[in-house]
């Protein structure tokens, strides 16, 4: 058993991760729920036969955020299935983001505890914040509405989703809140970051979807013509 499989058989025992399963091809513990998808990634790589090293990272999906605007995207489906809603590193919450074990395991009694600590404390801290979609809101959401912060300045989901969840949750702000991302992604657009140049052109259209959707059944549906 090399170093990397025992930090996955002693994580799969920790509470937290009881109802968690390990998924080899995803090096992830993954968890999925009523719609949505909570996984703890372990990054790793080794260094030729000198260490290894691993970096965790904790994740949440909502899939009725995002696989709606799979129809619009570049990537394969498959690709865009993998897509995640709110994600944290353990540097984002204070730990250290590597932690680099000795490829013989001579210091593994030491380095262990370290990543544990960092892990759970991650897991806990993302699936906690994100529980709920009215979490998502609040946290990200708001303080963009508020005009308290800026959204991401690279990367496109955060215009799907930012928009989708406030028509779930607070339909009324919805308009508001499109005239505050729209201009973003206008910004955006002359600035010419990429992911958001991919749309260029087809935001009426990928509006006007949206806004065709039904989501009190708590999916995406669209109205029966």
């Amino acid at each position: 058993m090399n170093v990397y499989e025992r930090i996955v058989e002693l994580l799969k025992q920790e509470p937290l991760l009881q109802d968690f399963k390990y998924v080899k091809s995803e090096y992830a513990f993954v968890k999925k729920v009523d719609g949505v998808k909570y996984w703890l990634h372990l990054y790793h790589f080794f260094t030729f036969n000198i260490s290894m090293t691993i970096q965790p990272a904790t994740y949440v999906r909502y899939d009725v955020l995002e696989k709606w605007w799979g129809k619009f995207d570049f990537i394969s489906a498959r690709d865009h299935r993998a897509i995640y809603t709110a994600g944290v590193s353990t540097d984002m919450i204070g730990f250290y983001p590597f932690f680099d074990f000795d490829y013989d395991g001579s210091n593994f009694d030491e380095m262990y505890p370290l990543l544990r600590e960092a892990t759970i404390q991650c897991a806990e801290y993302t699936f906690s914040t994100f529980k709920t979609l009215e979490d998502f809101y609040k946290e990200k959401v708001l303080p963009v509405l508020k005009g308290k912060e800026i959204p991401p300045q690279l990367g496109c989901k955060w215009v799907f989703e930012y928009l989708t969840v406030c028509r779930i949750v607070h339909p009324e702000f919805y308009e508001k809140l499109k005239e505050v991302v729209m201009y973003y992604v206008e910004d955006r657009t002359i600035a010419q970051e990429p992911n958001i140049m991919k749309f260029a052109g087809k935001w009426d259209e990928i509006l006007a979807y949206l806004e065709s959707l039904d989501f009190s059944s708590g999916k995406a549906k669209l109205p029966k013509k």
